[in-house]
């Protein structure tokens, strides 16, 4: 990446944003930054019609401009639009420059997105299998003694007691008071102690916001998980280090069977479609009760 994208990072570190979000404005903005030049130099005006000509492709990259007509190509438009747009208003801001113009583009993005999430609702639901077949598919990898399978066991777990985003899931596991005492608080970690497994969230998306998160779990089997992937894993993390900033996703989407964090979501949200399990998984995720209204069919009444 350029020097620009190198002091765009290095700004946002100082603002302690996440690691996730760093990660994806530089992409986001190096993708624009190759097809369109530098934003500083641009007025806004013309920002906002590259940015209107925004496409994703299948390759998650921003097509050329000749190739902006294969429709063929295309994949998750408004996403593409609203995660540039979110990185170069950043860009802007960290410059000091301007960026009203670009900030009501964003709310027209967010509202195509809001009104696309409203039509695919009943069709995701439809698609999910049920949550206790899953449930049992979770519980059968403890039974193998798999190293590996007892990892994917645990991160499915973890994903379904925290309500947790993929980039939560870069933990380091601990077993000690001392490292307990002395941890990173910009990283997250699983300390586990006899039968009790803590889930310490540092690093998540909306930290600025909410502050850290803890998620205590008294379960045997959930301990014994985390001792067995201390032992098999090198640096004792939850998920191996080389993941970490390429292939996360891929990676938890593999580990729970190609589902992904989000639809094991949707399927716990469908199961116990409860007022009080939105508002239980909102604490916990760290995202307000009224975006997963907007996402997720919530039952109002219990």
């Amino acid at each position: 990446m350029s020097n620009l994208i190198t002091e765009f990072k290095q700004v946002l570190e100082e603002e302690k944003f996440s690691k996730n979000t760093i990660y994806q404005y530089a992409r986001y903005l190096n993708e624009y930054i190759n097809q369109y030049g530098d934003p500083a130099k641009q007025p806004q005006k013309l920002i906002y019609k590259n940015i209107k000509k925004i496409q994703i492709t299948k390759k998650g990259k921003i097509p050329k401009a000749e190739e902006e007509e294969k429709k063929e190509d295309v994949k998750k438009l408004t996403t593409a639009k609203g995660q540039t747009l979110k990185s170069v208003i950043a860009y802007l801001k960290s410059k000091g420059l301007p960026s009203y113009d670009l900030v009501k583009l964003f709310e027209d993005v967010k509202k195509q997105e809001s009104k696309k999430a409203e039509e695919n609702k009943l069709e995701a639901d439809e698609s999910l299998p049920p949550y206790m077949t899953y449930y049992d598919d979770v519980n059968r990898l403890y039974d193998t003694d798999e190293p590996e399978k007892i990892r994917q066991y645990l991160i499915n777990k973890l994903l379904v007691v925290s309500n947790c985003r993929n980039q939560d899931l870069v933990a380091t596991i601990i077993k000690t008071k001392n490292e307990l005492d002395n941890m990173d608080e910009k990283k997250n970690y699983i300390y586990v102690n006899r039968n009790t497994v803590k889930f310490i969230r540092n690093d998540y998306k909306t930290v600025k916001a909410y502050g850290t998160k803890i998620t205590t779990v008294s379960d045997e089997k959930m301990a014994n998980s985390a001792r067995i992937v201390y032992q098999h894993d090198e640096n004792h993390n939850l998920i191996p280090e080389k993941y970490w900033e390429q292939n996360l996703s891929r990676f938890v989407h593999n580990a729970t069977f190609k589902l992904g964090e989000t639809n094991i979501m949707k399927m716990y949200l469908k199961h116990y479609n409860t007022l009080a399990q939105a508002k239980k998984i909102s604490d916990n995720r760290g995202t307000s009760l009224e975006k997963l209204q907007e996402n997720y069919n919530i039952n109002q009444e219990n």
